[in-house]
């Protein structure tokens, strides 16, 4: 690239590149079940570097404010079922267990 040239990439196309996402305009959350690297790769929601979205500190607060909110109002109760080996964690953009299972008891009805 000749210099001063600026590059940029559109989130909005990459993040829907049919080349790397089944149904890149369905909505479907379970393909981040078993998401490759190269979907993790093209789905920068917030961007990065230093020009980075203005509003992802408060989305990453928000999102602590929710679980702290959930784990307060409810038991959260692994599957009896469950052994250690299924609590290993699995990266998926965010560490997880692997086995996917878990009961949620209400502590309060509201």
């Amino acid at each position: 690239m000749p210099r001063g040239i600026t590059i940029e990439t559109n989130s909005y196309a990459t993040a829907r590149d049919p080349n790397v996402y089944l149904e890149p305009l369905e909505f479907d959350p379970s393909r981040w079940e078993h998401a490759t690297e190269e979907m993790r790769q093209m789905a920068r929601p917030f961007s990065y570097g230093p020009r980075n979205c203005v509003g992802r500190h408060l989305a990453e607060i928000s999102i602590v404010l929710t679980v702290s909110r959930l784990y307060q109002l409810y038991d959260i109760i692994p599957d009896p079922s469950m052994n250690p080996a299924d609590m290993r964690q699995v990266d998926m953009g965010v560490l997880e267990p692997g086995c996917h299972n878990f009961h949620v008891t209400p502590i309060k009805a509201f």
